[in-house]
């Protein structure tokens, strides 16, 4: 099969970052973005392992029906291997509180995963694309983030791999019209309730037709420049955990003592960042307002001062040390730890 300038970056992005042999599973929703994916792997040029896996959210019991019967066929002309899951998003966004978008992204990464460790795979490769960057970059702004939401999505990020990233969907599009591929047509991507069709469908549409024509090139361009802001700010918060923190792990669970004086000492926003990893390293998400209440008190608060984070976490001044610690070990409980 002919290449081109795509193909060939896929395969120089998967030659120089993974072994002969390697298995890929692929995220398949029978959508043109996956679909244009798993044909790029199956023809590159490299020796790879492929499994096609489809998740069903139970949101569209009919369309889900023909998207499962079109990839059974096309997967079988490709040759990949072809497994399925079920998902009930409606259901799971019913009980955490959850949007169904939400919980349908959850739900789906928790069953890529399962499936991944079913068939051996490796890695769970997705064809997310250069506009899912820039329309989760309004996203975030619009729900509110800190700079790290701000940056692109990483292409590896534990096991799960975005090889095309740096390509939009017309790309992808033109791909498979070239080969005849007509994939499926997802009818919730047409639906406004979501808010990231209506960032695609509304927004964006709004911006480049009245502000700026190359809105998604320049954030592309933002994103980039933050995420190596975000780097260098990590790489200080990380120094100063080193510097001014001691960990101990004790039969409750681990415990952190945080010098007062150079926390003290650093720009707000060191400061804000190195609580936000301590809490991290506690595997909890204190609410801005208790970092925030944190931040503002602790230089003057007395000895033995105590403040509640969640799951059973406490913060209190020790002397020259804030102790973070979690007494009871991670479960919700009421009082003071002394």
């Amino acid at each position: 099969m002919k290449k081109n300038e795509l193909s060939q970056a896929i395969d120089e992005i998967l030659s120089e970052n993974f072994p002969a042999g390697a298995h890929f599973l692929v995220a398949a929703s029978a959508g043109g973005d996956s679909t244009a994916l798993l044909h790029l792997l199956r023809y590159s040029t490299l020796s790879l392992t492929l499994t096609a896996a489809y998740i069903d959210h139970g949101l569209r019991p009919a369309e889900a029906g023909r998207e499962k019967e079109w990839l059974a066929a096309f997967t079988a002309g490709l040759d990949v291997p072809f497994v399925a899951a079920d998902a009930d998003a409606g259901a799971y966004a019913g009980v955490k509180g959850l949007s169904l978008e939400d919980a349908a992204r959850r739900l789906r990464y928790r069953q890529l995963e399962r499936l991944r460790q079913q068939v051996g795979a490796e890695w769970i490769v997705t064809g997310h694309t250069a506009d899912d960057q820039v329309e989760t970059l309004f996203i975030r702004l619009i729900r509110g983030c800190a700079l790290s939401g701000l940056t692109a999505m990483k292409w590896r990020q534990g096991r799960i791999l975005r090889p095309l990233l740096a390509w939009p969907k017309e790309t992808l599009a033109a791909y498979l019209a070239e080969r005849g591929i007509r994939p499926c047509h997802d009818s919730s991507n047409d639906d406004r309730r979501f808010l990231r069709n209506r960032v695609r469908l509304e927004l964006l549409p709004l911006l480049r037709q009245r502000f700026n024509s190359a809105i998604n090139t320049t954030c592309l361009r933002m994103m980039t420049i933050l995420e190596d802001e975000e780097a260098l700010l990590e790489k200080l918060t990380d120094d100063a955990l080193t510097s001014m923190a001691r960990q101990e792990m004790l039969d409750t669970g681990l415990v952190i003592k945080l010098a007062i004086a150079p926390f003290l000492g650093l720009p707000l926003a060191l400061r804000r960042r190195l609580l936000n990893r301590i809490a991290h390293r506690l595997a909890i998400e204190p609410s801005s307002t208790l970092i925030e209440n944190l931040l503002k008190q602790c230089a003057t608060a007395v000895n033995g001062a105590e403040w509640h984070w969640p799951w059973g976490t406490r913060v209190a001044r020790q002397s020259d040390f804030l102790v973070f610690s979690q007494p009871r070990g991670r479960r919700r409980w009421r009082g003071r730890a002394s």
